[in-house]
């Protein structure tokens, strides 16, 4: 049976940033929409802008957060869902079932290794473990999508081996580089990009020769600059168990 285009074609990803009420990946392209449905979401954008005098703000995941309404059932469930769906796009849309899976793991390093640490903090180690999204930390790609791309047509070399699947696990002292037929490529991103958020500690960048290497561990490293909103993590780890 023929898999029908329409259904089977990637969904347009910015129509998902007005349900979360968020830049999500920090996409200019929004700012230029003229369409009726995008004049509100502008204007409180815009208003946001205006008020931080900044582009991007930068918010602290482990920070403690009180809800505003927090007796009101139908706000705190839609916050849940809200909180849900910005942490699945912040990682390209990432699917149910796969952030389940890092969620399992997490849930069984804490119960095996007794630390500091917490279920967040693990769930986010796993995710921006993966080859796709450490590339987009680089700047060499402006989305998770141009990056798993790159990945999936052969043109990523881990530690000078091909490396094919895009949830490939990186780790401290890994060697990334790329192919010479995507330089031309990497220099447009890397011009486009506003180079912010600032690349992490923990990978070393060479943009003349398009190579990087992993000297620490993410954990040692605060990772929210790579999130523009807050993200209540205790409720996106309620949600996402089984």
């Amino acid at each position: 049976m023929a898999l029908n285009k329409k259904n089977s074609r990637y969904k347009l990803l910015l129509k998902d940033f007005l349900r979360v009420r968020g830049t999500i990946q920090n996409r200019d392209k929004i700012l230029k929409f003229k369409k009726s449905k995008w004049k509100t979401f502008l204007f409180h954008l815009n208003q946001r802008y205006k008020k931080t005098n900044l582009f991007y703000r930068v918010f602290d995941q482990e920070a403690y957060y009180i809800p505003k309404f927090t007796s009101l059932f139908k706000r705190k469930f839609k916050q849940n869902l809200q909180n849900k769906k910005k942490f699945s796009l912040y990682y390209g849309g990432l699917a149910n079932k796969v952030i389940n899976k890092y969620m399992d793991s997490s849930i069984r390093k804490v119960s095996k290794v007794s630390n500091l640490h917490t279920v967040p903090s693990y769930l986010i180690e796993s995710l921006e473990s993966r080859l796709d999204v450490t590339i987009l930390r680089t700047h060499f790609v402006l989305s998770v999508r141009s990056a798993q791309q790159l990945i999936t047509h052969g043109h990523v070399y881990v530690n000078n081996l091909k490396v094919t699947k895009k949830n490939f696990v990186i780790s401290k002292g890994d060697h990334v580089s790329f192919s010479k037929k995507v330089h031309p490529l990497l220099v447009s991103s890397v011009s486009r990009s506003r180079l912010w958020p600032l690349p992490p500690k923990y990978i070393q960048i060479n943009y003349r020769i398009f190579q990087f290497i992993i000297v620490d561990s993410i954990l040692c490293t605060n990772v929210s600059m790579n999130f523009d909103q807050f993200l209540n993590l205790t409720s996106v780890v309620k949600n996402y168990k089984k």
